[in-house]
């Protein structure tokens, strides 16, 4: 049963609607994605760091191992999102 193969408790499957169910399984497959990327992460790092980059070639940048989209904005975008960092870091002192 998919429940039990994703750690969840066996009872608690019971108390489940269909829709929260979904919303369960949705969010530990983003979980478990996210493990395995930093697994990834962590093994390329570790590669690097042992000196597997002086190999014939050497590593790829991580970004090809993690197939993720680049994400790209505007100069505006960007100043956009710094200034509204900055207003939430001077808020909070």
């Amino acid at each position: 049963m998919m429940w039990i193969e994703a750690g969840q408790i066996a009872d608690a499957f019971w108390q489940q609607t269909p829709r929260s169910f979904q919303f369960a399984m949705r969010g530990i497959r983003r979980r478990m994605k996210a493990d395995a990327e930093n697994r990834t992460a962590q093994a390329w790092q570790t590669a690097a760091f042992v000196g597997s980059t002086q190999s014939k070639g050497g590593l790829k940048p991580l970004s090809h191992y993690l197939k993720r989209p680049a994400i790209k904005m505007s100069d505006a975008e960007m100043l956009a999102n710094m200034r509204a960092l900055a207003a939430r870091v001077n808020a909070a002192d």
